[in-house]
């Protein structure tokens, strides 16, 4: 019975057929006045006299009365068979549904699609409707949305209009009725929005009101909230960057959301209602001058998310995103496990003879190519066998964009992501231990990114997203003292972060017990500035990521905090970057913003040297310090020389990172110490450095072979420097702007301070206005890829 039962045919269901022949542009409902049967299959084009011509006009194009109207009642009652509708209409062009032939078949499909997605709405939108009917036109709007969204039109727009609205004329009507239907089952239905008070009440009349509402909105429970979110995900991932996201703008949906997600039954689904907030504050964002998100923007969701204080809501969507971005590391480990040794690892593997080949049982893609190494290093047999990173991050990523967009705008997230007290409820609450370890599980997620950034467009994007939230945290007057404070809590944070480790030279372990955040941002920094050196480097990552060294070098030496750090990966990543300028500047494939990461790089080197004394946690480190500075001089003077175009032998000029005894022989024109003033103090550091060394080599014997002094006498001859004498003139106009002056004028200090605000937030504002638009339509893409539609 079983092989007989298997052998026939899958039986059509009622809603299969139907949607058959609506999708075939046949009109059922005037063939036997209701579903279609075997009869009433015939072809299209056959009696079209006997048809109505299909038009868009607001006299037949809203109207579904008579036989087609009970014919679309019967078909609402039949559960949605979302997928088969999708994959019916992905077969149909676009072409087709644009027929101008009033007559044509493609006219008649389009006029039966638009016809019964404005009868959804209208079941939707009526009480008196039954409750499956409601339930099922809100499946009907999300299958027949899904396909026609996603489909290329040349006018998207006015297309969208004519196949969903049916004109023009019907446009703010029909779409103002979606938007409604959204936001009122949302907020349960209740569409007593304002109630006008009254001289005369009947009580019994308003109790009566208030009972007839109330059994109105028992049909919604959360699973119908949940598809309207999702709904509404839907259109604006497709239509936030169109005219048609105007309709979201005329209802607040800030308030009906985040109320939603701050329910009991509403909480379930905060990740979603977190990414719908984050599309509703970038309307626009996606397009070429899209809306900014600075004071005078005109997108109200935007400023909405300034002025949100409901922390309990934003712990919920903190809660979420924890799990979303712990999700995305555990993918990328199980690409390769980048797990740190253990000792009992490391002695079980040498007793095996093993620990080369270990890394590669843990890849699942042995066979893949390795990338080349950011600095040309010959790497170890291990770590030539590289999985395939090209399929991460997960879509769920996406979830970067409200936490940016929360964390640049709202300092009470900002102080919920980055609470370090150390508080008993805490440890005691598992809501609130997921809660406070987001800024662990973004800083791990953040070193993935970074490592990774260069394996697509798409990678790039987020990986400057999570870079510049992490920015963002310095720039927070409240933010960045705690991440700066040295307590319990942020310890154990950062024993928590996982580092991503997945390719070579990987960052050295720490040896010190680290207790401040800003560590974790530093190593994230390293990282996106380490591993993703190419002909088509992003300059807006390694600007951000210069950024990042450089504040956390200006608030550590404001706060005279020596941190506990190990600098030398720091520095190593820093100089590589100017090793990779000087010597590829002519084949890099970009055209952007070359001059000014040049420009970026001297000042970051600036920073460090006019602060060592203030941050580093001993002499040896500053002195081991100018000696990386010495080691890359002409490498620095020649990327100094490549933004003067008039200095033609600039690309002879040595690029040694040995040379310590001697200079390039091109001297840098006036011009270029105004562009770049930050070379100044480098090139007097340098140059009082040679001086000692030409001293030691004068006073050797002649008869002496090797005049090359070796790491210990240059380190001692760059200690026999004054560098307090030696930097006695240097001022803020030598580097960027910095808070304290040098010579300890406390009014001169707060007049710079003032100006770093400025001028460092205006940097924030362009550099944001800059990676923001493509990461919004990465992550307009990436909701499609994930939303449930099925």
């Amino acid at each position: 019975m079983a092989s007989v039962a298997s052998s026939r045919p899958q039986l059509k269901s009622k809603f299969s057929e139907s949607y058959g022949s609506l999708l075939k542009g046949e009109q059922p409902w005037l063939v036997n006045n209701g579903f279609p049967d075997s009869a009433s299959s015939s072809s299209f084009g056959t009696d079209t006299a006997a048809r109505p011509v299909a038009s868009r006009t607001k006299s037949t194009g809203k109207s579904n009365s008579g036989p087609r109207s009970r014919y679309f009642a019967d078909l609402l009652c039949l559960p949605v068979e979302t997928r088969f509708v999708a994959q019916q209409l992905e077969t149909i062009p676009p072409e087709t549904l644009l027929d101008d032939d009033p007559h044509g078949k493609g006219a008649h499909i389009t006029d039966n699609i638009g016809s019964l997605w404005r009868e959804a709405i209208r079941v939707w939108r009526e009480s008196d409707e039954d409750e499956v009917r409601r339930r099922n036109a809100v499946d009907t709007l999300v299958a027949l949305s899904y396909p026609i969204l996603n489909k290329r039109f040349s006018n998207y727009s006015f297309d969208i209009i004519t196949i969903l609205a049916g004109g023009m004329d019907e446009a703010d009507e029909t779409f103002m009725l979606l938007v409604d239907s959204i936001d009122d089952t949302l907020r349960g239905g209740d569409l007593a929005r304002v109630r006008i008070p009254s001289s005369m009440r009947d009580e019994d009349d308003e109790r009566e009101q208030n009972m007839a509402e109330a059994k109105a909105r028992e049909w919604i429970d959360a699973e119908v909230q949940h598809r309207a979110l999702q709904l509404g995900l839907l259109w604006l991932s497709c239509v936030a960057q169109t005219s048609l996201a105007a309709y979201f703008l005329r209802r607040d949906l800030f308030v009906t959301a985040s109320t939603f997600i701050s329910t009991a039954s509403g909480s379930r689904y905060a990740y979603e209602g977190a990414v719908f907030l984050g599309l509703l504050a970038t309307i626009g964002q996606g397009a070429a001058g899209g809306v900014s998100l600075n004071v005078s923007t005109s997108n109200p969701y935007a400023r909405r998310f300034r002025d949100w204080v409901d922390e309990d809501c934003m712990a919920k969507i903190l809660v979420a995103a924890s799990a979303a971005m712990d999700q995305n590391v555990q993918q990328y480990r199980q690409v390769v496990d980048d797990s740190p040794p253990t000792l009992t690892g490391s002695i079980a593997g040498l007793a095996s003879m093993r620990w080369v080949s270990s890394l590669a049982e843990l890849v699942s893609s042995p066979t893949s190519p390795s990338p080349p190494s950011a600095f040309g290093r010959r790497t170890s047999a291990a770590s030539t066998l590289v999985g395939d990173f090209t399929h991460l991050p997960s879509p769920s990523c996406v979830i970067l964009l409200p936490l940016f967009l929360l964390s640049r705008s709202n300092q009470a997230f900002t102080s919920l992501i980055l609470n370090v007290a150390d508080t008993q409820a805490a440890q005691n609450d598992t809501q609130a231990r997921a809660r406070d370890e987001s800024f662990c599980h973004l800083a791990s997620l953040a070193s993935y990114l970074a490592t990774h950034a260069s394996v697509s467009s798409r990678s790039a994007s987020y990986s400057r997203t999570a870079l510049l939230s992490l920015l963002v945290f310095l720039y927070d007057p409240r933010g960045s003292r705690n991440m700066l404070a040295d307590t319990e809590h942020a310890a154990r944070t950062l024993e928590r972060i996982r580092l991503c480790r997945q390719r070579e030279p990987a960052l050295a372990l720490p040896r010190v017990k680290r207790t401040r955040l800003v560590t974790a941002v530093l190593d994230v920094a390293t990282c996106s500035m380490r591993y993703n050196l190419s002909k088509r480097i992003d300059t807006a990552s390694y600007l951000i990521s210069l950024k990042l060294i450089q504040r956390v070098v200006i608030l550590c030496s404001d706060e005279r905090i020596q941190l506990e750090y190990d600098w030398q990966d720091c520095w190593s990543a820093v100089l590589a970057l100017a090793s990779f300028l000087a010597a590829r500047y002519s084949e890099i494939r970009s055209s952007r913003d070359l001059s000014e990461l040049i420009k970026a790089l001297m000042a970051t080197l600036n920073s460090i040297l006019l602060r060592s004394d203030h941050f580093l946690a001993s002499t040896n480190e500053i002195h081991h310090f100018i000696y990386e500075i010495l080691r890359c001089s002409a490498t620095l003077r020649k990327c100094v020389l490549l933004l003067d175009p008039s200095t033609k032998d600039a690309s002879s000029a040595s690029s040694s990172d040995t040379n310590l005894t001697g200079s390039a022989s091109i001297p840098i024109p006036p011009k270029l110490y105004n562009q770049v003033p930050a070379w100044k103090n480098l090139e007097r550091t340098i140059q009082a450095v040679e001086s000692k060394i030409a001293e030691w080599v004068e006073q050797k014997p002649g008869s002496r072979k090797n005049k090359s002094p070796d790491i210990n006498t240059i380190i001692k001859l760059i200690a026999s420097i004054d560098r307090e004498q030696l930097l006695a003139g240097a001022s803020a106009e030598d580097t960027q702007p910095i808070s304290n002056s040098s010579n300890g004028n406390g009014g001169a200090g707060a007049a710079a301070s003032s100006s770093v605000s400025h001028h460092e937030l205006e940097w924030l504002d362009r550099i944001q206005e800059q990676c923001l638009p493509e990461f919004v339509r990465h992550a307009c893409s990436d909701v499609l890829r994930i939303l449930p539609i099925y």
